[in-house]
């Protein structure tokens, strides 16, 4: 056997062929290297968190702006619309993507994701955007009409639904604060659905 570590013979090693011990080598490097990666996508993170911290001025005068924007035209959504929030580009995105045919569960986290993407005072008013508005609408609207929809079978089923919704809405809302731009929450949209 070979001197690999420090000079003395690894006792970990030393029952293995030479083939053994150079994908046991090759394993334990792929591992230390696993582990740098999540360390460094980590920091990433939490640069990007503290960065998007220090900019609040800057999303609370966005997200200000796009909430008026909308009030004073009585719209939600419309491509002329200036966007100057990662919000409102979610309400618009939310419009585009709703008539599609794919999975709820990533169309609840990708409108989340690009809404927080600014950074917290984003993350706050779509989340409760979501609960408040999205999720109260649906909770008003299922429970009239329980048992008209036979996925639901009673009211436990129309919240139990709500609360999943709920869950996606907080987990996209933390990808998008963290993920360094908001071409990053395309993660959640099927190929054939993003821009």
């Amino acid at each position: 056997m070979m001197n690999y570590d420090n000079g003395t013979q690894s006792n970990n090693y030393a029952n293995m062929t030479i083939r053994e011990e150079l994908q046991a080598r090759f394993d334990e490097l792929n591992r230390r290297q696993s582990k740098n990666g999540l360390v460094n996508d980590f920091a990433n993170k939490y640069s990007n968190l503290l960065e998007k911290g220090a900019n609040i001025y800057n999303d609370v005068e966005n997200v200000s702006y796009d909430l008026t924007q909308r009030a004073l035209n009585k719209k939600w959504a419309d491509p002329s619309f200036d966007n100057k929030s990662s919000m409102g580009l979610a309400l618009n995105e939310a419009s585009r993507i709703s008539p599609l045919n794919f999975s709820d569960v990533n169309k609840h986290r990708y409108i989340s994701c690009v809404g927080a993407n600014d950074g917290y005072a984003s993350a706050v008013a779509t989340l409760a955007g979501g609960i408040l508005v999205k999720e109260g609408k649906d909770l008003y609207s299922k429970l009239r009409n329980e048992k008209n929809d036979p996925r639901y079978r009673n009211k436990f089923g129309v919240v139990g639904d709500s609360l999943k919704d709920i869950g996606n809405d907080i987990i996209g809302t933390v990808y998008g604060v963290t993920a360094d731009s908001v071409n990053d929450c395309s993660i959640f949209l099927p190929n054939w659905a993003r821009r």
